[in-house]
């Protein structure tokens, strides 16, 4: 392959790791509004964003922005968990409408993802056992806290199915084939 594209190496997949990565910046007070108050020793929180002063002594890493096969390399490696999260309601209720570019990548490089409990994944997530369901951040990193490694690798074998048709372009497939056959058919 090409040094453009996504590199997977045999079967290497995610490992527990007590980091949540959070593509984004999480002090943008309109969508996320939670990265000035973090603080957990225990549990890192990986940002894809500039650094910033509000970081130091957080347990926050600066990671800075990287393109889409950089950033899916970059987070299988590394390991831990990939957070979907507004604590603000006009952007929890976007993300109702919305198919979360974040979600998907995050899926696709096999990271469980830890999402809010009224967000609309919810079921599959559940069902398909893709991640953590969470009401609130604390709940969210005392549950990455009290993770065993066996749960965490369930979690991603689970996902492993699940990535492969998201890396296959399935879901598009699936949605073109259903508009093209409502459009000409229905």
């Amino acid at each position: 392959m090409g040094s453009h594209r996504w590199q997977r190496s045999g079967k290497e997949k995610p490992h527990y790791a007590p980091i949540i990565n959070f593509a984004g910046d999480p002090t943008n007070p309109e969508k996320y509004g939670f990265g000035g108050t973090w603080f957990n020793p225990d549990v890192k929180l990986r940002v894809f964003t500039s650094p910033k002063d509000w970081g130091v002594g957080r347990n926050i890493e600066f990671v800075g922005s990287m393109p889409d096969i950089a950033l899916l390399n970059d987070i299988r490696r590394t390991g831990g968990f990939g957070l979907i999260w507004s604590g603000d309601p006009y952007w929890l209720e976007y993300m109702k409408y919305n198919c979360s570019f974040k979600l998907s990548t995050y899926l696709a490089a096999g990271l469980p993802v830890i999402v809010n409990s009224g967000t609309p994944a919810r079921d599959i997530i559940e069902k398909k056992k893709l991640g953590i369901i969470a009401d609130s951040l604390p709940e969210a990193i005392e549950r990455v806290q009290t993770m065993t490694t066996t749960e965490y690798d369930q979690m991603v074998n689970s996902i492993d199915d699940f990535a492969k048709l998201i890396r296959g372009g399935y879901f598009v497939k699936r949605a073109l084939t259903e508009a093209i056959f409502k459009a000409f058919y229905d």
